[in-house]
């Protein structure tokens, strides 16, 4: 559920680049369809801050930030996309970074991922109710002979 969350709050930054390659010959449906997708994904976003915060209160806290950075960076970027006229050709398809910039959501995206992982470790409590197989054990030492030389059928190295 944590990759999920992660997920949604990709989809959402990647949506700048959706609306700045929509279709020019069909810019009503266009808004319909990137509206519509772009509201499935805000409601995805909600639902994970909601479900990872009740989950983990300090992966929470790193998801809220996450979301909100990428509302926030993304967002920039999708409201200049959207007052950009869409692109006409095959080179409009490759978008500089100079245009939609999502780097400053590095910091963000690898602290949630932090969290998340220290939440997973396995720790404490969780170590005794799930412990690691242990290894077999080897067989003890067979007992050495007692001393004097004679073991309970005769003497050592011979016969009886």
């Amino acid at each position: 559920m944590f990759a999920s969350a992660y997920e949604a709050s990709i989809q959402y930054a990647e949506m700048a680049y959706v609306v700045r390659r929509r279709r020019a010959d069909a810019a009503a449906e266009e808004r319909v369809r990137l509206s519509e997708q772009l509201r499935e994904i805000q409601s995805r976003l909600t639902w994970h801050e909601a479900w990872v915060r009740f989950e983990a209160p300090e992966v929470g806290a790193a998801y809220d930030e996450l979301v909100a950075r990428t509302r926030t960076v993304a967002g920039q970027s999708m409201k200049d996309a959207w007052l950009s006229p869409p692109g006409a050709d095959d080179t409009a398809m490759v978008i500089p970074t100079s245009v939609i910039d999502l780097r400053a959501l590095a910091d963000v995206r690898e602290r949630y991922m932090a969290a998340v992982e220290a939440h997973l470790r396995p720790r404490g409590r969780a170590r005794r109710l799930f412990p690691r197989p242990r290894r077999a054990m080897p067989p003890p030492p067979a007992p050495a002979p007692p001393a004097g030389g004679t073991t309970p059928g005769g003497p050592v190295g011979g016969s009886p």
